[in-house]
């Protein structure tokens, strides 16, 4: 009798590739500051999206809500007390937790993503998120420090990043830059006064 590989398959691709996604970041991934015994990326994980809006810009959690009130409610109370504490890392962090933030607000999805992606929302988990979901919680992130650190050493980045060949990247870095610099362009002329990033 002939057993159907079919219904294993997705599962197996899906640890594997979350395995290697894992050793990738592991690998890549700059020093972080740690709060609470964690590292700034798990709790960068807890913090909502922000989503530029025609009127400013809102925040929101992607993912589904557990069904009936009670269940409901414990949800969000262990969301809203973990995304408190996110805020405060990032807080914490401060100009040490820039590396990261700059490197997930210009992260690329991979075919390697966008095949694990289709996997989860198949197999309906929560995880892995997308890089674009990552992108606009570290745009939450630089949000809540702005104000308690100096943004203009990475203006010069976020400038070059409002070029990016990327839709997103670009997108995120111009939001970070006009809500750094509220009279910022939509399109920055004094980008060209900054030189491009040399290999």
């Amino acid at each position: 009798m002939r057993i159907s590989t079919k219904h294993w398959v997705a599962p197996l691709l899906l640890v594997a590739g979350m395995i290697a996604c894992w050793l990738a970041y592991r690998l890549a991934a700059p020093r972080q500051p740690v709060y609470k015994g964690k590292p700034l990326a798990y709790w960068l994980d807890w913090l909502p999206m922000t989503v530029d809006t025609a009127n400013g810009h809102a925040r929101m959690w992607p993912g589904a809500v557990p069904a009936g009130p009670a269940q409901q409610k414990a949800f969000l109370d262990r969301l809203n007390d973990l995304s408190g504490k996110a805020q405060m890392a990032a807080y914490r962090a401060g100009t040490n937790g820039m590396p990261l933030l700059l490197k997930r607000l210009q992260a690329r999805e991979s075919k390697m993503d966008q095949m694990l992606q289709k996997l989860k929302a198949r197999m309906k988990l929560p995880w892995p998120e997308s890089k674009e979901v990552r992108r606009w919680k570290a745009v939450t992130a630089m949000i809540e420090l702005h104000g308690s650190i100096d943004f203009s050493p990475i203006v010069p980045q976020l400038i070059r990043m409002s070029q990016d060949t990327d839709p997103q990247v670009k997108k995120a870095a111009l939001f970070l830059l006009r809500y750094i610099k509220p009279r910022f362009p939509a399109q920055p002329e004094d980008a060209k006064a900054v030189p491009p990033e040399t290999n």
